[in-house]
This record gives structure tokens, C-alpha cells and sequence, in this order.
């Protein structure tokens, strides 16, 4: 059900993106040909600007807002949420979620309405060229109930996630050349640490590949800088999206208990 509900989704998010572009381009069309008309024949489009600011600009903001968010296009600050466990991603997820349909619920229903009271009134515009305000106000439910449509999709996927422990929405993809950040309680000294190259090698600090169960698949390559209370890992390849890691911390040659955090995970 999920799967399909996303499979639907995606279809009208594509529709809709689209027809934003194409208004993107009408956008581009109109100026060009008012900045004609203005400085060539002195005859500028009258309407032009209400037509944009008030009609066009309308429709590609909030007929791109779904389809945007579908694919992590939106403006998102992701300084903690890559540090947290796998549940607690899923969490802040959950919450982000909740608060985006507590939002855009609302500006749906009230756009809707909006928008009907324009059309059964025939409000028009006062200026050169009296357009129905409906036009415009017809934009804000539709793309404001698309996203609410998804957002409660992935609410609903994202609980049945964290329920059964099954991954059927990914959380938001880590950026590929992130680098590993250790904080340590202790200071070292920074000449002391070393990467080490294998599974099971006594080193100071490497970043493992892992499979479910938790066995190391081999070593990340990469490159290490150290400072008394932070280790900085940066790898030389892009993590692999789906590919789980852990980075493992050593003591004087000891692996420590505390070493198996999975972090970063690629989703």
C-alpha cells in the first residue's frame, strides 16, 4: 500500500512539476518580450507584471513544493540528525512529519476555501485586464494538498519503519564525501593516531564496512587528521548508499567496547 501510494504520488508530483516549468519558461517568454516591447516599440505588456507576480510565480512555487520535497530539494539543516542512531533519525523524522502536516494541512483547507469563495463570488482583479482571482487561488490547495498527501504518507511509512524494524522509506541520503567527526572525552596525542588498513589490525582508529550482522567486510580507505579531543576521518571514495559502517576506536593496541556505533549510514 505504501509502495503504491508513493508510485501514485510521484505520478502527480510529475505532472506538476512539470507544468511548473512550463510556467518557469512562460515567465522567461513574457519578460523577454516586454523588455522588447518597452525599449523597441515603446509599447510594454500592461499586464505583464500582474500576470507573473500574481498568477505565474503562484503556480510554479506551490505546484513544485511535493515534488521538491519528494526528492530532498528543500532547504534542510542536517548537522545533528547524521550523528543519531538509526531510531532516532527515524524519529526526527517522524516529528519533522507531523509538523509539516500540522502546517500544510491547514493552508490547504483554508486555500480551498479561498479559492471557492473567489469563483462562486467572480472576484476579479482591479487592473489592466480584470483576471479571475480563483485562477491564482486555485494553487495554493493543490499544491499545499500534495505535499500534506505526502507527508502523511511518509509519516505512516516511516512509524511502520520504526515498528517493524523494515526499511521501507529511506531516511535522507548522507551526503556521499561527509566525513567522520570523533569527539573524544580524553585527550590524546594527536601523533599517536593511526588508520589502520584491515579487519581486526591493532590501530588507533578505521573506519569499517559492515554487514547486518555486524561483520566487517573490509576497511574504508582514507585519510586522517587528529587534535588532542577530535579525530577527523575524510574517505577517499564516496560512501555507498545502502552500505553499512562503523568507525572503531583503539587503546594502546585494545579494541574498545564502546567502538561499534554505526556512523555515518548511507540510506
Amino acid at each position: 500500500m505504501i509502495k503504491t501510494s508513493l508510485k501514485a504520488l510521484a505520478a502527480i508530483e510529475k505532472v506538476t512539476s512539470a507544468i511548473a516549468a512550463a510556467l518557469m519558461f512562460a515567465i522567461m517568454i513574457i519578460v523577454f518580450s516586454d523588455v522588447v516591447m518597452r525599449y523597441v516599440f515603446n509599447r510594454p505588456f500592461s499586464w505583464a507584471y500582474d500576470l507573473i507576480s500574481l498568477y505565474v510565480m503562484a503556480g510554479v512555487f506551490f505546484l513544485s513544493l511535493s515534488g521538491t520535497y519528494a526528492v530532498g530539494g528543500h532547504i534542510s539543516v542536517d548537522i545533528l540528525l547524521p550523528r543519531f542512531s538509526v531510531i532516532l533519525q527515524r524519529l526526527c523524522v517522524i516529528i519533522s512529519n507531523i509538523v509539516g502536516l500540522a502546517i500544510f494541512v491547514p493552508i490547504t483547507w483554508l486555500g480551498y476555501q479561498r479559492a471557492l469563495d473567489n469563483y462562486v463570488s467572480s472576484d476579479v482583479m482591479a487592473g489592466a485586464i480584470p483576471w479571475p482571482t480563483w485562477a491564482s487561488s486555485i494553487f495554493v490547495p493543490i499544491g499545499a494538498g500534495i505535499l500534506a498527501l505526502r507527508l502523511a504518507v511518509h509519516l505512516i511509512a516511516n512509524i511502520a519503519s520504526l515498528l517493524t524494524g523494515e526499511n521501507l522509506l529511506p531516511l535522507p541520503a548522507i551526503d556521499p564525501d561527509r566525513e567522520i567527526r570523533v569527539h573524544l572525552s580524553q585527550s590524546v596525542a594527536p601523533e599517536s593516531v593511526r588508520l589502520g588498513t584491515s579487519c581486526g589490525a591493532a590501530a588507533s582508529f578505521r573506519v569499517e564496512r559492515v554487514d547486518a550482522s555486524g561483520n566487517c567486510q573490509g576497511v574504508v580507505a582514507g585519510a586522517v587528521a587528529a587534535s588532542p579531543r577530535e579525530i577527523l576521518f575524510r574517505p577517499d571514495e564516496p560512501w555507498v548508499k545502502g552500505q553499512l559502517y562503523r568507525y572503531v576506536l583503539g587503546s594502546n593496541g585494545s579494541l574498545t567496547s564502546s567502538a561499534a556505533d554505526c556512523t555515518p549510514r548511507a540510506a
